[in-house]
């Protein structure tokens, strides 16, 4: 059984504490709803300009768009010649790989392409003139024998017809004139030997005077050729090992040192990255359901993101006619990024909006291609 204090606190107690909480809910109630005074953003936001119009997400590129440099040969980087923001001219050196190994391979074709070419020198310019003469002089001293040979000849031919016409009449003996007869063959024999020389002289002549053997000849320019070959191959490898700029434009990343291992072929991160930023290019991301109502040639507004009051004409380039899968994400709550985009390029000169290459920025696109807004570009110092 309770007790009578016990009872008069709950039947009292109980609907006070009750009558707490329902004035605590109130005050709370309408603290809730007491008007916040209101701030105005840091920065303007977006203000589209046109009366209809779409809206898209650029990013900003280099005219060229981005050109990721990389190396057909994979080396030890040597040297590095340029910076981030470094202007080159086309054909100009980025980097060059360790080439020690190439110049001495080069060193040794060259040498053997110089030896080639004073043989095949040497076999274009035979007879030198001054063999010529001694071989002349060589064919007149084999002539003069054989005509010294010709008239020991018929010197012993007579002797032995005489001694022949004695022995008829017992002039002469048997021996004599068998003596005469081998003098007759002796010189016979000296003058086919003479006459020997003779030719022999004479085809060396002839061959002399005919230069080179024209096979040989050929087989010497051949040797050339291939030396030259050797050479030309080993400066090619030799020049890939520089890696020069492919055109004109801005130095825009450097991931190499000198020292690092540069990898050939594509890489997930390039070695460098240049383009030509002078005008700029803006690639804006439309929704495909939104792209039936752009046009070509239609007026744009690019707008920087944090501060709309940086804002500026851009100028149309061209459609990418492949719609993509959306890349480009702003983050925002209600993005879509299940759909595809059409790529629309447009033209931004850089001295009318402080962009940097890679920069995200808000497009408006006007459904009306005769119709800019009046205000012109907004560059606040």
């Amino acid at each position: 059984m309770f007790s009578r204090a016990t009872g008069v606190a709950f039947r009292f107690g109980i609907p006070l504490v009750a009558l707490g909480m329902l004035s605590f809910a109130t005050i709370s109630v309408v603290r809730a709803r007491t008007p916040r005074p209101e701030y105005d953003p840091p920065y303007a936001p977006a203000e589209n300009k046109f009366a209809r119009s779409v809206a898209a997400t650029g990013i900003v590129e280099p005219s060229s768009e981005n050109i990721l440099i990389g190396s057909q040969k994979s080396g030890v980087v040597r040297k590095v010649f340029v910076k981030v923001g470094d202007r080159v001219p086309v054909d100009a050196p980025l980097f060059q790989l360790e080439d020690r190994e190439a110049r001495a391979a080069l060193a040794v074709r060259e040498q053997r392409l110089i030896v080639a070419r004073e043989q095949l020198r040497e076999l274009e310019k035979y007879p030198r003139p001054e063999e010529i003469p001694p071989a002349e002089a060589r064919l007149a001293a084999a002539r003069a024998g054989m005509a010294e040979a010709e008239a020991n000849l018929g010197d012993q031919r007579r002797q032995l017809r005489f001694y022949e016409d004695a022995g008829k009449v017992r002039a002469a003996t048997a021996d004599e004139i068998e003596r005469f007869r081998f003098a007759v063959q002796m010189a016979e024999a000296r003058l086919n030997e003479s006459k020997s020389r003779t030719a022999e002289a004479e085809a060396a002549l002839a061959l002399l005077k005919a230069g080179a053997f024209e096979p040989r000849v050929a087989a010497a320019r051949a040797e050339v050729m291939q030396a030259e070959a050797e050479v030309d191959d080993v400066r090619a490898a030799l020049d890939l090992l520089q890696v020069r700029a492919p055109r004109d434009g801005v130095v825009l990343q450097v991931n190499v040192r000198a020292g690092e291992y540069a990898q050939a072929g594509m890489l997930a991160t390039p070695l460098m990255i240049m383009g030509q930023v002078e005008p700029l290019h803006i690639r804006a991301d439309v929704d495909e359901t939104d792209a039936v109502r752009v046009r070509a040639g239609a007026p744009a507004r690019a707008y920087i993101r944090g501060d709309a009051t940086y804002n500026a004409p851009i100028e149309f380039v061209r459609f990418e006619p492949y719609v993509i899968p959306k890349r480009s994400l702003t983050g925002g709550v209600g993005e879509r990024v299940d759909t595809r985009v059409l790529q629309v390029i447009y033209r931004l000169d850089p001295k009318l909006l402080p962009v940097f290459v890679g920069q995200q920025v808000d497009v408006y696109i006007s459904e009306e291609l005769d119709k800019q807004p009046a205000s012109g570009p907004i560059t606040p110092a």
